[in-house]
């Protein structure tokens, strides 16, 4: 029974007596109840004055994988013991621990520390903390909040991955003729003074010998140099359930991707169809990778355009002598021929299948891939539990003999 319609239900029972009897005793028993209530509540109500936490929180940007360590000290500044205190961190990151109670003296402190994963990507808060005074027979609780609200974003994880081979632009008037290259692909014109975003393997070494100072070569960036990657995050092609979801492992490889290739000076895009459509224009240098990151972090897999419709939107964006990467778990094999259009534009189109076989489903991926080497599209094949650089190590190879798609997916440099 809930505890103030016990109370009340004896105060009225009290009240009732007293009219029908005209015994005292039951009007202080009625006193005490009023008596009690007031000296519960003020014994709620005192718990949560006169405390001070310290410590100190602020906004942060982590990695899936990074950890939160923080101490923090609750110190009671009255002389009067607080016997009852439940303290709970309100943070809304993933695998935060249950509160505490604690019992503080007059003048006195509790100190305790804690350490939070990041889990999983997204944008959360840090704090409040939430101090709760209760009474002894828990009519009342009174809530204060401590330390503030401050916002944390977690970033996809990103692996290690070797250099792609990504079907390039070589010369202008190359007719349909693909050649393969792996990014970045222009030639060299001139050297400059080398900058804090540009790559070691770019440095001129023989010009930097001679002039004393590091030089760096300077490439044409004509077309098909821009590298834009398509994550497809439509509901329906989604699989796995928990933390094993194939969302979030095509979000750690186009996180990886863009990495990779931007440590490689190549201009990056992004094009995504979540719970909202979100394109990051393509750049590059050391600020890019923090907006595709902090976009990836954000987006969610509860897209309803499939993918199919998702490249059918952004032709304009993709035609040209650009390089299309599609992240996808879709297995449907109509996707691979809506791509002749782009192809025939002159895009450029690299495929990563992340295998939803690998996250406890049953779907054929056998047409989808030689769906996909007909129209001439390299593509890789990624598994849950396996790093990146197996899956991204050799493209996959329509009709190897004696080799299945399984046996492809797992093989090494």
């Amino acid at each position: 029974m809930n505890r103030w319609l016990a109370v009340l239900i004896l105060s009225l029972f009290c009240l009732f007596l007293i009219f029908a009897t005209g015994f005292t005793m039951y009007s202080r028993l009625l006193y005490a109840i009023g008596l009690t209530m007031g000296a519960t509540y003020l014994w709620s109500a005192r718990g949560i004055h006169n405390l001070e936490l310290l410590g100190q929180r602020r906004s942060l940007r982590l990695q899936v994988g990074d950890t939160i360590e923080e101490q923090l000290t609750l110190r009671n500044t009255s002389h009067f013991t607080k016997p009852w205190l439940e303290v709970r961190d309100l943070t809304t990151l993933p695998g935060l621990q249950p509160g505490r109670i604690l019992r503080i003296g007059g003048q006195e402190s509790q100190t305790w520390g804690q350490r939070l994963t990041a889990r999983k990507r997204g944008i959360y808060t840090l704090g409040p903390l939430e101090v709760r005074s209760p009474d002894p027979f828990g009519l009342f609780i009174h809530r204060r909040h401590l330390l503030g609200t401050h916002s944390v974003i977690v970033y996809p994880a990103t692996q290690e991955i070797p250099i792609l081979r990504l079907p390039l632009v070589g010369q202008t008037g190359e007719g349909s003729h693909q050649q393969h290259a792996q990014l970045p692909s222009p030639h060299a014109s001139s050297v400059r003074e080398y900058t804090a975003t540009d790559g070691f393997n770019r440095i001129h070494w023989p010009t930097t010998a001679r002039l004393g100072k590091l030089m760096v070569k300077q490439f044409d960036e004509g077309a098909g140099n821009t590298l834009w990657l398509l994550v497809d995050l439509f509901h329906g092609a989604q699989f796995g359930s928990g933390e094993a979801v194939t969302d979030e492992y095509a979000v750690m490889v186009a996180a990886s991707v863009a990495k990779r290739y931007l440590q490689l000076s190549v201009p990056v895009g992004l094009v995504a169809y979540g719970h909202e459509a979100i394109s990051v224009k393509a750049d590059k240098g050391v600020a890019q990778l923090p907006r595709l990151l902090g976009a990836l972090a954000s987006v969610k897999a509860e897209g309803e355009i499939p993918l199919t419709d998702a490249l059918l939107k952004q032709q304009a964006d993709f035609q040209g002598l650009n390089t299309l990467m599609i992240i996808t778990a879709s297995t449907d094999p109509s996707w691979a021929l809506s791509l002749q259009p782009l192809i025939q534009r002159g895009t450029r189109i690299v495929a990563v299948i992340v295998d939803p076989n690998s996250f406890g489903t049953a779907e054929p991926l056998g047409p989808l891939l030689d769906g996909l080497a007909m129209a001439g599209v390299t593509s890789y094949v990624v598994r849950n539990g396996e790093p990146l650089a197996a899956g991204l190590a050799h493209p996959y190879e329509a009709g190897v003999a004696g080799t299945s798609v399984g046996q492809q997916i797992g093989s090494w440099e």
